[in-house]
């Protein structure tokens, strides 16, 4: 999935149809369902696309959704409400732009951030156990991590990712590793007032490894990060802000960095970009 994208006060979903009649399915009953509506479609591209599907309808602000797929295609979408209770909500949709799932409270804590000049990673993602991994941290110092399942049952109850040691951990980004490995930045007090660093758990919640330095050759203050998994080799790729740019980093799958950090782009601006990688080993970036 890619980096978050914000509006003020309600989330929208464009997702992949197929042509033909498509007619939302009933949507079970909930305080803040959506109300079906037949679907239409758009060519795009020579691809068709759903027209616009409404995910919520509430009187409360729904911003800064994220959006991830599973293997059935279907779509596992995640924002933050102002409603009550607030905090975290989730909904599933298959492609055709069916509700499979009512909308369901996750946690009531949730990664404010810094507003839209600060854009963070994603901090959902899904395993293939249709599972959701999320990280959060305590404001300043400490990442947090839990699982739910897709009723938003609690797997693993919130947990510290790394020392609680009183130095600033924060803005965590996830991403699930082609084995169902929890692969999570963030940014760590360590070096130089503030580094990228990469944290390894196993999908019990389990450490593997902690504390791994992506921003080791970067030589000014790191902040704001993502990270991506490469699904054909599994390899991890970030991208963070910085003092002098924004970077490119990446792993190997068995956690050692395997290339110079490479700058992308020279305004100190702290901007996080978007990575994917090809069958090949390419990567690309965009921002």
């Amino acid at each position: 999935m890619g980096n978050n994208a914000s509006r003020t006060t309600r989330v929208c979903l464009i997702a992949l149809g197929l042509v033909g009649s498509m007619v939302l399915s009933a949507f079970p009953a909930a305080g803040a369902a959506p109300t079906p509506t037949a679907v239409g479609t758009i060519s795009i591209g020579g691809i068709t696309w759903t027209e616009d599907i409404r995910v919520t309808r509430n009187g409360a602000a729904d911003t800064v959704p994220q959006i991830t797929v599973d293997g059935q295609h279907d779509a596992h979408i995640m924002w933050q409400s102002s409603r009550a209770p607030s905090g975290y909500y989730y909904v599933k949709l298959n492609r055709l732009g069916e509700f499979l799932s009512q909308e369901t409270f996750i946690p009531g804590r949730v990664l404010a951030g810094w507003g839209s000049t600060y854009p963070l990673g994603p901090t959902i993602d899904i395993d293939s156990q249709n599972n959701l991994h999320i990280v959060y941290d305590d404001g300043w110092q400490n990442v947090k991590y839990m699982k739910f399942d897709e009723q938003g049952n609690v797997l693993i109850a919130e947990k510290n990712v790394g020392p609680n040691d009183g130095s600033a951990s924060h803005t965590p980004s996830i991403a699930i590793g082609i084995d169902d490995t929890v692969h999570i930045s963030h940014e760590e007090y360590k070096f130089q007032c503030e580094d990228i660093a990469y944290d390894k758990l196993a999908n019990d919640g389990s450490e593997i490894w902690i504390d791994r330095i992506v921003s080791s050759d970067v030589a000014s203050h790191c902040e704001f990060d993502l990270i991506k998994v490469d699904r054909f080799s599994g390899s991890v790729m970030f991208t963070f802000g910085s003092g002098s740019g924004t970077w490119l980093a990446r792993f190997n799958k068995f956690g050692v960095k395997d290339m110079p950090s490479i700058k992308l782009r020279a305004p100190t601006d702290y901007l996080i970009a978007d990575v994917a990688a090809t069958p090949d080993g390419n990567m690309h970036v965009v921002w």
